[in-house]
């Protein structure tokens, strides 16, 4: 018997070897791709599905194998397109193509589909292989993409800046609406012109300085020009220029945005001139009141002497009358006399109390922190004790801190709660409440009520005028100046006062001071 071993059978045993490793690296290759491959054999039967198919589509291998078109992961509205696509691929038509799959949980999602086929040694189609790859980031990408275009091309067609974008070579590329707008030229006459074009000669030199700096930064810069209209109109713009860089970091050109800044020059002109003006005028009026003070000075200093000076001698010259010659008087003619020395009296009252509302104008502002509580229970306890037989109930309620200057404010509680006071005396107790109300942004609103005379609110516009009394110096003593002296302080501290009252039924008087302590 021959044993010998052909010697073709090595050679066989070597090739089947060799392609059992080229299949077992090629399904290996299949199984580790990241896109989804498909196998479908010469009528377009499924084949086979490698796991990144399997895990795109949600099908299981098992659920793919062996089917024919429709495949399950086609979407009904899709199959008509897809078919016609697959018979091209069954005709040899192997040019990829995007289409949209259809998950197992019915979610539709875009792929690209890279065909081609594998040919047998007679050179016929026996398998049909493509590489599907999921697009949805692509597409959402470019979908993202597409809607920033559209919205940046929007702002650059709507926003009231005109936008110029400009080559290397300082001419236009772009020209938006805007630009015709503040220039007058359209698109069509802008666009490949050369910046001298909006330039006018004696400012060419420094534009052009402008620009050669722009070429060699990466920033923006700011300039101000003046600029050449269509109609050849001068008009002066705000430039923000920014160059334009690529990937690799070079300039390939340069964006602006301009504003035309010639009508608001024109107002800050206006206004520069204006307020030159103003201030010449503010100079005038303080010369005029610097006048006007030094003449309230010398009235002031007129009244106190040149006028008391004169009532001084007449209660002088009454008192030598009443002393020698009181006794060949009848009454009729001492109680003349009485009434002159009245008037003497009330005349000097009049004078002091006119000199210090005069000086509540020139007193010079210190504003501290002031305790209110403190010192309107300070002031309510020394005019108290100059009527000790009076019955005065005092409810002090809490009071805020304020800020102003001490000896104003002390000045404005005395004739506050003087007045309260002297017009409860019909009343056998007085009744007087201090407090302070939330004024919101203006401040607290501090307030003295009393339970006396009060007052006709018909009447209320005189309560803070000068010498305006609403009761006879028979009833109530006093020359008719406090309230204007309390009016004149609140107001230097940027403040109000009013009054509330009724015909004997007590008044309220309110007032406020604004500024806070900080």
């Amino acid at each position: 018997m021959d044993t010998t071993i052909p010697s073709d059978i090595p050679k066989r045993r070597d090739a089947e070897l060799a392609l059992n490793v080229s299949v077992e690296f090629a399904g290996s290759l299949i199984r580790s791709m990241q896109d989804g491959l498909s196998v479908l054999d010469a009528d377009g039967v499924q084949l086979d599905a490698n796991p990144a198919f399997c895990e795109m589509t949600g099908f299981s291998r098992e659920e793919l194998i062996g089917v024919r078109p429709p495949f399950p992961y086609w979407p009904p509205e899709e199959r008509e397109r897809i078919q016609a696509a697959l018979g091209r691929r069954l005709k040899g038509d192997f040019t990829p193509f995007e289409l949209t799959f259809m998950r197992k949980n019915g979610e539709r999602f875009p792929v690209m589909m890279s065909p081609f086929g594998v040919r047998n040694p007679e050179g016929r189609i026996v398998n049909h292989l493509a590489t599907i790859k999921d697009i949805s980031e692509r597409k959402r990408a470019e979908e993202e993409l597409r809607t920033a275009n559209q919205k940046l091309k929007l702002h650059f067609e709507q926003t009231q800046m005109a936008v110029v974008e400009w080559d290397l070579d300082f001419r236009v590329v772009e020209w938006n609406p805007a630009a015709q707008t503040v220039f007058g030229f359209s698109r069509e006459e802008a666009v490949g012109q050369h910046a001298s074009f909006i330039v006018p000669e004696t400012y060419r030199k420094h534009v052009h300085q402008v620009w050669r700096d722009l070429l060699t930064k990466t920033g923006g810069e700011r300039s101000t020009n003046e600029n050449v209209r269509k109609d050849g109109g001068g008009i002066l713009c705000e430039w923000y220029n920014t160059p334009l860089v690529d990937g690799r970091g070079k300039v390939i050109g340069v964006a602006s945005v301009v504003m035309d800044i010639t009508e608001r020059k024109l107002a800050e002109e206006r206004i520069r001139v204006l307020n030159a003006t103003l201030e010449r005028r503010v100079e005038a009026r303080t010369r005029e009141l610097q006048g006007a003070n030094k003449e309230l000075e010398a009235f002031s200093y007129s009244v106190s002497h040149d006028l008391k000076a004169p009532l001084r001698a007449v209660d002088g010259f009454l008192g030598i009358v009443v002393e020698n010659y009181a006794d060949r008087l009848d009454d009729k003619g001492r109680q003349m006399l009485g009434l002159i020395h009245d008037g003497v009296q009330r005349m000097g009252e009049l004078i002091d109390e006119l000199l210090e509302f005069s000086r509540m104008g020139r007193h010079p502002m210190e504003p501290s922190e002031i305790d209110m509580s403190t010192m309107a229970q300070e002031v309510f306890e020394r005019l108290g004790a100059l009527e000790p037989e009076r019955k005065l109930r005092l409810d002090l309620r809490p009071l805020p801190p304020a800020s102003g200057t001490r000896p104003m404010i002390r000045q404005v509680w005395a004739n506050l709660i003087g007045n309260a006071i002297k017009f409860t005396k019909e009343r056998e107790v007085a009744e007087i409440e201090i407090g302070a109300q939330d004024g919101g942004e203006g401040g607290p609103i501090y307030y003295v009520k009393d339970n006396g005379a009060g007052f006709d609110m018909r009447q209320v516009g005189r309560l803070f005028n000068v010498f305006q009394r609403l009761h006879s110096v028979e009833e109530f003593e006093g020359a008719g100046v406090g309230l204007a002296i309390v009016q004149r302080i609140v107001q230097r501290h940027g403040g109000r006062a009013w009054a509330e009252g009724e015909v004997k039924r007590g008044a309220a008087f309110y007032f406020t001071l604004p500024n806070p302590i900080k």
